[in-house]
């Protein structure tokens, strides 16, 4: 892309995420809020010794992250339909000059920036509640001032929530960009070929992609090869499902 090109790219991603950024917000802040307040429900009735692991387990943290990746999703399947309703801006887009394709993409990228937005604020959530614990003086050494960043490291290893999330290894991290980026991609393809008029396509996609998520996890149980496997998969899958979305905002087919 030269430099106009550019500008005019990064412009759509920042209208895509201006679109999203209020419900974000709101995404964010009840998570937060009721992952706080239940771990200190769970906090308040807790043994002084008990992990810090097994109080995120028990205040259902992973529990309410997933509501707000599910939420999240929905919001960017009903995002891009809503885009199409009758005098809605995207009609125009697909009319302006360039590639229809860029349109795609920076809806694409504005809602990967949106799951890293979300993924980075739960890990804020995360030391908050493991300061919240020291403070209370506690719970299994967290208190002490040498033993913090342990705890939460081991947190981190100990729930499969967690550990997918935020892994400690590299490949790990990568699976993990992996998965949940892919993840955005599919749902984004899905409702577009959906919006477009095919069913078989988008009901073979979804059922794949859970089918390879359903075998990762818990990925830390599966022997490396059968990691690496699945990695490249879900990266080939990732990039057919967004060449495949792409190519239905070049053709018009989404627009009906």
């Amino acid at each position: 892309m030269n430099a106009g090109t550019m500008k005019k790219f990064m412009t759509l991603v920042k209208w895509e995420y201006n679109g999203v950024f209020l419900p974000l917000c709101v995404i964010i802040g009840v998570m937060g809020l009721v992952q706080v307040l239940l771990f200190y429900r769970v906090l308040q009735g807790a043994a002084r010794n008990v992990p810090l692991s097994y109080l995120i387990q028990q205040a259902n943290v992973s529990v309410l992250f997933v509501v707000a990746f599910a939420v999240l999703m929905v919001l960017i399947g009903v995002r891009l339909l809503f885009n199409f309703m009758p005098s809605k801006s995207m009609y125009a887009l697909l009319t302006l000059p360039g590639s229809r394709e860029d349109v795609y993409l920076a809806k694409l990228m504005a809602m990967w920036l949106a799951l890293l937005v979300l993924v980075a604020a739960q890990g804020l959530v995360l030391m908050g509640l493991g300061f919240l614990a020291g403070q209370e003086g506690l719970r299994g050494g967290f208190g002490m001032a040498g033993r913090r960043g342990a705890d939460f490291y081991l947190a981190l290893l100990e729930v499969p929530f967690l550990r997918m999330v935020f892994p400690a290894t590299g490949f790990g991290r990568a699976l993990a960009v992996v998965t949940l980026g892919g993840t955005v991609s599919v749902v984004l393809y899905v409702v577009t070929a959906v919006k477009s008029g095919y069913v078989k396509g988008p009901v073979i996609a979804a059922a794949l992609w859970l089918g390879l998520f359903l075998i990762l996890f818990p990925f830390a149980n599966n022997p490396m090869r059968m990691n690496v496997f699945i990695f490249v998969v879900m990266v080939i899958f990732t990039f057919c499902v967004n060449k495949f979305g792409m190519k239905l905002f070049d053709t018009g087919e989404v627009a009906g």
